[in-house]
């Protein structure tokens, strides 16, 4: 049976809360990144949440995936 492998930004956010950081501090983290660059992308905790625990269900926007990305590379990530 074939089962699909997790996103890579399902990981990189389950990675980011598993230490100390909460999911919503990770949320405040990439808007103020976005927000420093001047994306004008951002995204809310429950977002982070479901793409966390049911990414299979998520929808994601280029806005949501510029506002990862512009996080996850500071971080030495990228998507």
């Amino acid at each position: 049976m074939f089962t699909k492998p997790p996103l890579r930004v399902s990981r990189l956010i389950t990675q980011a809360t598993a230490s100390a950081m909460t999911i919503n501090h990770l949320a405040e983290l990439i808007n103020k990144a976005n927000a420093e660059e001047g994306t004008g992308c951002s995204v809310s905790r429950r977002m982070l949440v479901n793409i966390r625990d049911h990414p299979q269900q998520v929808g994601l926007t280029w806005n949501i995936l510029v506002a990862l990305h512009t996080y996850f590379k500071k971080h030495g990530a990228s998507l």
